[in-house]
């Protein structure tokens, strides 16, 4: 099983059970699947930390794992 990386950039007012694709400033898909709960969300923390879409003090990620069932 693999999973589907996503980023939700929300802002830092809102609380992070309320941060979601819908109330994000940005959603970012990241490009390579992950094989594993682990490695998606420290992925997701790294690909989105090499952006300038989190401002601190403004924003911040919340990363979102969809399992799948192929790599592709």
């Amino acid at each position: 099983m693999f999973y589907a990386v996503y980023i939700a950039v929300c802002l830092a007012g809102m609380l992070p059970a309320d941060c979601n694709k819908d109330t994000a400033v940005h959603w970012v898909v990241a490009p390579e699947r992950q094989a594993d709960l682990t490695d998606c969300f420290r992925f997701g923390i790294f690909y989105i930390s090499q952006t300038s879409l989190i401002v601190p003090g403004k924003t911040y990620p919340k990363v979102f794992c969809q399992s799948m069932q192929s790599p592709g």
